[in-house]
Parts: C-alpha cells; sequence; structure tokens
C-alpha cells in the first residue's frame, strides 16, 4: 500500500502525480482525516498505510503533514502510544440535553 492508493483520482497516473507533489512540498499544508480506526481490522493497526502515516510520516516523506485519527474511546488505547494529541468528546446526559434545547 502507498499513498498513491489513499489519492482518490481518475487514473493511477493521476494518483502517482498527486502523490509526487505531496511529496515535493513533504507534506506542507497536507491534512489526512482517517475516521474509524477501531473500524479497521486489528492487522491494519500496525501493519499498513494508516499506520506509516500516524506513526513515521517522515517515511513517506510526508514530514509535515497532518493527521486526524477518529476511534471509539474503547478501541482507541493503542493510539494512545503513536499520537501527540488526544481529544475525546462526551455526549449528553438527556438533562443536559434537555436544558441544551430549551435554554
Amino acid at each position: 500500500q502507498s499513498i498513491e492508493d489513499l489519492v482518490p483520482a481518475k487514473s493511477r497516473d493521476q494518483a502517482k502525480q498527486v502523490t509526487a507533489e505531496f511529496e515535493n512540498c513533504s507534506g506542507r499544508d497536507l491534512l489526512f482525516i482517517l475516521d474509524g480506526w477501531d473500524e479497521l481490522p486489528s492487522h491494519l493497526h500496525t501493519k499498513s498505510i494508516f499506520h506509516k502515516l500516524i506513526a513515521s510520516p517522515q517515511t513517506l516523506n510526508l514530514h509535515f503533514s497532518a493527521v486526524i485519527v477518529t476511534s471509539r474511546p474503547i478501541a482507541s488505547g493503542e493510539l494512545y502510544r503513536l499520537i501527540s494529541s488526544r481529544i475525546e468528546i462526551l455526549g449528553f446526559t438527556p438533562t443536559e440535553v434537555k436544558d441544551y434545547f430549551t435554554e
């Protein structure tokens, strides 16, 4: 797997061209959003392009890129050692929902 495989493009040549542009700027101003980490098969958590993007983007010539990973908290434990920041979004209690919508 490579970055080319992640680029939505009309052709393989176009994906290669886009990937070359990413690498030429070392990923500057490039944001990857990996939504649903917990939904990936477990073997892809350690041996895939997704793991490389999170753990070592420099190996992909994307030193300056940013990555946002979403996951359910229960399944995100293994991510903690790979990431620099963590934000957990908590839901509202039924009382808080009522208060929010009535105020």
